[in-house]
């Protein structure tokens, strides 16, 4: 994508293409790795305003890269191919975390209203019989708001 070093005027470039489109552009597996090389020898140089432009850009770049990371996961998209290594270990992290709450949320418990006689649910699926005051963890998300929505049952806060 970029040559060996990355230079402001790179990264310049690259932050106006991110900016003028919604999708997230391809960037190399070690584009970060190597801006901080960059970085770290322009502190030596003529540094000054140049590593503040370059840091800011940078930072500019990440924000915008990272909203559009999260509209991905928020929309299901799969990532671009080729993204620096940071923001596919943040995708996966972000994935995996999502994952774990949406596994948690799927154990609701349910606390039974008063005693219930075998019942079949509009899907056709049976359910029952339960004894007052019990706590059961329905089988799907489905029975679980049949329960609810028919005052046979309230949520339990686990």
């Amino acid at each position: 994508m970029l040559g060996d070093s990355v230079s402001t005027e790179e990264i310049f470039a690259v932050l106006e293409r991110e900016r003028r489109t919604g999708e997230l552009l391809p960037l190399g597996r070690d584009f970060y790795s190597k801006n901080q090389i960059e970085t770290e020898e322009s502190e030596t140089g003529t540094a000054g305003k140049q590593k503040e432009n370059h840091d800011r850009l940078i930072e500019s770049l990440k924000a915008k890269r990272l909203q559009k990371i999260l509209t991905y996961i928020a929309y299901g998209r799969n990532l671009p191919a080729q993204i620096p290594e940071e923001e596919e270990r943040l995708y996966i992290r972000i994935n995996n975390i999502i994952k774990e709450e949406k596994a948690g949320n799927k154990k609701t418990k349910i606390k039974i209203t008063s005693d219930m006689p075998e019942l079949i649910t509009p899907e056709g699926k049976k359910i029952g019989p339960f004894v007052k005051d019990s706590i059961i963890s329905p089988e799907s998300e489905k029975e679980t708001e049949f329960l609810i929505e028919n005052k046979l049952g309230e949520k339990v806060i686990v």
